[in-house]
């Protein structure tokens, strides 16, 4: 992942508990960067995510984590204007906030020196939903959770299909094999890599036709 680009990055997860460790991971990792803004529509200040937040000890980046649930993006606009705002805007999840196309897409434009991400759920390997469709192609970088392992995807990526284990602890339980020699995802990778290629070879129209 490129940080100084500031491109909008995509994530699309499955029905899987990995992808929310992921997610906290790369916000703790972020704040070494920037300010984050966590937009939690879908889960709220849940228990869940509560521990979450004690597991990755966000606590101790007090003043560069921030959490709020319930800005509209009129409120997150003016948020996003004041001195000294957030850097990296992390929206769990984009079918939860209730945001169409158009103003997402006037949001992001809006803020260029900021970066966006998106957090999306899919069905059958897709973004749920034509307007997450239409924000994958939008998206600089392309971030799928399968299998227990985050998979970088992306014009900005020159190895796409480099993978980072999410949760050691799953692999381990659903195979014999070490972390390192863990590949019985990477066909559905390889797969889903090859859709979103032909995707944005066609201006994003294959995705619009798939939803």
């Amino acid at each position: 992942m490129v940080y100084p680009k500031r491109t909008p990055l995509g994530l699309s997860v499955g029905p899987v508990l990995p992808e929310s460790s992921f997610v906290m991971q790369l916000a703790h990792e972020l704040t070494h960067y920037g300010q984050v803004l966590y937009l939690s529509y879908e889960e709220g200040i849940s228990q869940s995510f509560q521990e979450r937040l004690l597991l990755f000890e966000m606590d101790k980046r007090q003043g560069w984590f921030r959490v709020v649930t319930e800005d509209t993006i009129d409120d997150l606009t003016i948020r996003l204007k004041k001195r000294h705002s957030a850097k990296f805007i992390i929206v769990d999840s984009f079918q939860e906030s209730g945001w169409e196309w158009p103003e997402t897409k006037k949001l992001i434009e809006a803020f260029p020196r900021k970066s966006f991400i998106f957090i999306s759920m899919e069905a059958k390997g897709q973004p749920l939903g034509k307007p997450a469709l239409r924000l994958r192609y939008k998206a600089g970088v392309k971030v799928r959770v399968v299998g227990f392992r985050a998979y970088c995807q992306g014009r900005f990526n020159s190895d796409a299909g480099n993978s980072f284990v999410v949760w050691e602890e799953g692999v381990l339980r659903t195979s014999n094999k070490t972390v390192k020699n863990y590949n019985s995802n990477e066909q559905d990778c390889k797969t889903d890599r090859t859709a979103s290629s032909q995707c944005e070879d066609n201006g994003g129209e294959d995705c619009e036709q798939g939803a």
